[in-house]
């Protein structure tokens, strides 16, 4: 089992309190929303994205780092070590959802790692804990829920921005 915050896009009403809670803990860019419409004949639909680290069964991200900066630990969280961190943001153009993001003032990547500093303390991170729909809620998940989830989404987003999203 590993460690996930899974996202059900059908409940997400798009207050963006994730954003705004993960910016106020953390700082920085590690979380965005983003609103899509999904093509429909007769009734284009919105749903509303929250986009962050999908901590990837395979992290594409991992694979590519060379500078080794990128771990996977055993309960499935992938950080970034900042201080390995050469910023070339080879981990960015590898990841199927564009998430980790480039910090200007420090140089390095920055992107989601579940605050693991409060999960060990018992505290769930702030982004689900401002939920109010429960779009986002943490759950221990096998690999093949967590792949599930991981395509779901890139579905969607591939929905909306064809199917050679990401576009770089």
């Amino acid at each position: 089992m590993e460690y996930s915050l899974v996202f059900d896009p059908d409940r997400c009403c798009g207050c963006c309190g994730c954003v705004n809670a993960c910016r106020a803990w953390r700082g920085g860019s590690r979380r965005r929303m983003a609103l899509i419409w999904l093509d429909a004949q007769e009734a284009p639909s919105p749903r509303h994205l929250a986009l962050s680290c999908r901590h990837c069964v395979d992290p594409a991200c991992l694979a590519v780092c060379p500078g080794n900066a990128i771990s996977k630990a055993e309960d499935g969280t992938v950080t970034v070590n900042e201080e390995a961190c050469l910023g070339c943001q080879a981990c960015a153009e590898a990841c199927p959802f564009v998430v980790p993001r480039f910090h200007e003032q420090s140089g390095v990547m920055e992107k989601c790692d579940l605050c693991i500093g409060l999960r060990q303390d018992g505290i769930v991170p702030p982004c689900a804990a401002t939920c109010p729909t429960g779009a986002l809620r943490p759950e221990a998940v096998g690999p093949e829920a967590k792949r599930a989830q991981e395509q779901r989404l890139l579905a969607l987003l591939k929905e909306r921005h064809g199917p050679a999203f990401p576009m770089r």
